[in-house]
């Protein structure tokens, strides 16, 4: 009975312990991309309209995807060289962060930053820049609407945008939050334990997160399932022909 139970335990945490480093990595850097890449999205369609698909690609290039990139690497890194350390808490069956970590304090503090910052940061100055360019667009004349490849929304109009998007970076921060003040906690307090029900709805919310803004945005959003399907339609339409091109060919 020795054996097989010291082979279990034996492959059990280091298993455990590596796939709870490379979740936690890997939602780190979906969170991020996603999160940026939508608000990214939405706000130059109508800071920028006209010249939206010439400034966007050397707007995300230059600027905003290389300082992205090191945030994210100083998160998904750090617990690499010691700075920081995620293990498996069998008490409550979850991926989290080891409270008994050299400087996981400072660790944890940096996440909490990242968090609100940048969120805070594109709520600010783009919804000040938003509501700018509204108030301008209200006192001239109405232009005829464009197609969207000119840079104009057919899923909301501006004056919702906002609303819609400043909803959006903030339930990421309502939801995420218990989850990085629980691991504050943890690291800096050390608090060794916590009451079951609290760190997995901590846990829950901020994993929620990842599966419930896409929803909401789909629900805020009707129409973008309409133009979704006219996307695959239009593509399957595109592919045909070009099978019964080369047929004949």
């Amino acid at each position: 009975m020795d054996g097989p139970w010291e082979i279990q335990y034996v492959s059990y945490r280091p298993l455990s312990k590596s796939l709870c480093v490379t979740r936690l990595s890997g939602i780190l850097v979906f969170s991020v991309w996603k999160v940026t890449a939508f608000i990214l999205y939405r706000y130059t369609k109508h800071i920028v309209p006209h010249d939206y698909l010439v400034t966007f690609s050397p707007l995300t290039v230059n600027v905003i995807l290389p300082g992205l990139m090191l945030v994210v690497i100083i998160q998904v890194t750090g617990p690499l060289y010691g700075w920081g350390k995620y293990e498996y808490m069998q008490d409550y069956g979850l991926c989290g962060v080891a409270a008994s970590t050299p400087l996981g304090c400072s660790y944890a503090i940096y996440l909490i930053i990242c968090l609100i910052l940048p969120p805070l940061s594109v709520i600010i100055i783009n919804g000040l820049l938003l509501s700018t360019r509204i108030c301008k667009r209200s006192r001239t004349i109405v232009a005829p609407k464009r197609n969207i490849s000119s840079g104009n929304s057919h899923i909301l109009s501006q004056d919702k945008e906002v609303i819609s998007l400043v909803i959006f970076m903030s339930l990421v921060i309502i939801l995420s939050l218990p989850r990085s003040m629980l691991d504050v906690g943890i690291m800096c307090e050390n608090v060794k334990y916590v009451r079951p029900g609290t760190a997995f709805s901590a846990y829950f919310l901020d994993s929620l997160l990842n599966i419930l803004l896409p929803v909401i945005c789909l629900g805020l959003h009707p129409n973008a399932r309409i133009l979704l399907w006219q996307t695959l339609v239009r593509s399957n339409s595109v592919s045909s022909d070009i099978d019964m091109v080369e047929l004949n060919v």
